[in-house]
């Protein structure tokens, strides 16, 4: 189990287990490469960032306040595996506005559901699967596309 009751914990790459119970009231840093690999829970009024590349392979529920799937940089990307539903319930989902890392959403019943802010935007390229299935939530997903 993780309790960040204040202030801000910076952790390298980790993964977050099935059982583990993540409690975050101040800010938690997950590293690079870090792995949502079914934890329990992971809820709190504080913020969530991870600093890098993550990979969701087991199903994931993200409770947090804020929510900033793309950390501070550009560039990493992020994987929502075969089979795994991913579900954001943060009021902000990225404390700058925007999710400007690319997504992959992979196939075989790969879900992304998005509940929490009215509206989101993803400015980095969002690989859907083959069907082009598997996005949900009560949040609206906006596009930003280049011409």
């Amino acid at each position: 189990d993780v309790n960040v009751s204040a202030g801000t914990l910076d952790l390298p790459a980790t993964t977050l287990s099935p059982g583990a119970g993540v409690a975050v009231n101040g800010v938690l840093f997950l590293g690079g490469a870090s792995i949502l690999a079914g934890p329990t829970s992971v809820h709190g009024a504080g913020m969530l960032r991870l600093e890098g590349t993550s990979t969701v392979s087991a199903n994931t529920t993200i409770s947090t306040a804020t929510f900033d799937w793309d950390g501070l940089g550009t560039g990493t990307s992020h994987t929502i595996n075969n089979g795994v539903v991913f579900t954001i319930n943060s009021s902000t989902l990225d404390s700058d506005g925007d999710m400007d890392d690319p997504v992959h959403l992979g196939g075989n019943g790969a879900q992304l559901i998005v509940n929490g802010p009215a509206s989101w935007t993803q400015t980095g390229i969002f690989h859907a699967n083959t069907a082009a299935a598997g996005t949900a939530g009560s949040s609206t997903a906006i596009a930003s596309v280049d011409a």
